[in-house]
């Protein structure tokens, strides 16, 4: 469980380099704050990201092992409202790092159970 949290934390601040990188302006939210619907804000330009992060070992995201299914309805509820989506980025210790955004996967998560890179975008943030 700690190797999974170090590594969730490892992915988050590659994210957050990433987007800083790119000069935008980025905030981690607390984890402190309950009910958090995502991990990060990266903001330029007049428009926003908002970030969920996913470390996962094997080739799946699974719906109800992720945490996305504990806060669906935070989740919707910020999607629906807002107007805004959310962005989950995934890096797999097998098929590598994947994007998708809850519209398009709100429906595969709760019909299939799990997303797969093949559900997504592949996503390559090396620094250059």
């Amino acid at each position: 469980m700690y190797k999974q949290y170090i590594n969730g934390k490892t992915w988050e601040q590659e994210i957050i380099d990433y987007y800083n990188h790119k000069h935008y302006f980025v905030y981690k939210v607390p984890t402190e704050n309950s009910g958090t619907v995502f991990d990060i804000i990266a903001i330029r330009k007049g428009s926003a990201l908002m970030i969920e992060c996913k470390h996962i070992e094997g080739d799946k995201l699974y719906f109800k092992g992720s945490g996305l299914y504990k806060k669906k309805d935070e989740i919707n509820h910020f999607v629906d409202t807002t107007g805004n989506n959310l962005y989950i980025y995934v890096k797999s210790d097998t098929t590598g790092t994947w994007w998708t955004t809850w519209v398009k996967a709100r429906e595969k998560l709760e019909k299939q159970g799990y997303l797969t890179k093949e559900d997504c975008y592949s996503c390559n943030l090396t620094l250059h």
